[in-house]
């Protein structure tokens, strides 16, 4: 199995976790493998949104699991319009804080998306409840499998965000937290 490289600067002198992303323990915050919220901070200007013009689109992306209620999900079905899918754990400040963006632009009358959350390595029985109103499904990815299969983004990008086009295929890709704007500029991207 290939490792993914992480793209995403970690920062090396913080290891302090902020409340509501740590684990419990205090993190290795040299390990390349965590993004900077994991190691404790996530810096506004070290975060990258990438948008794919649609001549350099790579092959679509699928992604098939199930809910926490068990029903089995394939982003295929839900092809022909784009696909905002977004990775997300309860114990990340940052998704909680974004839940109301992702809620807003799916509850869009004008929106003409469908979206996916993926709940990453997150073995809490119930999220907390303003993800747990979120108005569309998330598959469960307990062991981070599903995020690790998406093209461009590190194994343990939480939270993070990418779009496919109606193909299918990665239009736009945001490695940390949402603003209605990022969404909005990526939203556009895959629409053409």
């Amino acid at each position: 199995m290939r490792k993914a490289r992480v793209f995403v600067p970690v920062l090396l002198a913080l290891a302090v976790p902020l409340g509501g992303c740590s684990t419990g323990s205090m993190l290795d915050s040299s390990r390349d493998d965590l993004i900077p919220v994991q190691a404790g901070t996530l810096p506004v200007q070290d975060v990258e949104t990438r948008v794919i013009t649609a001549e350099d689109r790579g092959d679509p992306v699928r992604l098939v699991g199930v809910d926490a209620d068990g029903l089995a999900i394939d982003s295929v079905e839900l092809r022909g319009q784009p696909l905002v899918i977004n990775a997300w754990a309860s114990w990340c400040a940052p998704c909680i804080e974004e839940a109301p963006i992702l809620s807003e632009a799916a509850q869009d009358p004008r929106s003409v998306a469908n979206f996916l959350g993926l709940r990453v390595m997150d073995d809490a029985a119930e999220p907390p409840p303003i993800l747990a109103a979120m108005p569309f499904a998330s598959l469960v990815d307990t062991e981070g499998y599903l995020l690790a299969s998406i093209p461009g983004v590190p194994p343990r990008a939480i939270p993070s965000t990418t779009v496919l086009d109606s193909q299918g295929r990665i239009a736009a890709q945001r490695i940390g937290p949402l603003t209605p704007e990022i969404l909005d500029q990526m939203l556009t991207a895959a629409a053409s």
